[in-house]
């Protein structure tokens, strides 16, 4: 009975991770953020393609930042919490450390909701420009949302096991 139980956890644990990970690859391709101009010219704007437009208008401190903390560090950290479960257990310590580290980077994650966020009061206020939320924003924070609750699971997991 306790095997089968372990491996619907397995399985469910397997199952939020590839979630996550889908959640946030949609997120990153679709709209984040549609902005109109006039009432006519309506440009929408994914964060992928956010950061391809800062490089090509040579920003490139900002979308490094953008490319760091919206895909670089994302991925990298549902890799390796899968990792972290799915992989052979060598020692509990450095692996406590890692999840615990994993949850401090982890909530630089939402930057990226809040620079949208900023974005959009800032140009509320201008009578010519309208903006909207897109459903690529909507993905991309339940990715960050999931990873942090898979994080404090890992981080729970470990500490029972001591």
């Amino acid at each position: 009975m306790v095997v089968i139980k372990k491996n619907y956890k397995n399985i469910l644990l397997l199952l939020l991770f590839l979630l996550t990970f889908v959640c946030l690859t949609t997120g990153l391709i679709l709209p984040a953020l549609t902005i109109t101009q006039f009432s006519f010219f309506t440009k929408s704007h994914s964060i992928l393609s956010t950061f391809i437009i800062l490089i090509v208008h040579q920003h490139y401190i900002i979308g490094i930042i953008i490319l760091l903390f919206s895909v670089i560090v994302p991925y990298s950290k549902i890799i390796l919490l899968a990792g972290l479960y799915f992989l052979p257990h060598h020692g509990q310590s450095w692996r406590k450390k890692l999840v615990h580290y994993l949850m401090i980077i982890g909530k630089w994650s939402m930057l990226d909701v809040m620079i949208v966020a900023f974005v959009m009061i800032s140009l509320q206020g201008n009578f010519f420009i309208s903006t909207q939320l897109n459903i690529g924003i909507y993905f991309f924070a339940s990715s960050v949302i999931l990873s942090m609750g898979l994080t404090t699971y890992m981080y729970n997991l470990l500490t029972k096991y001591k």
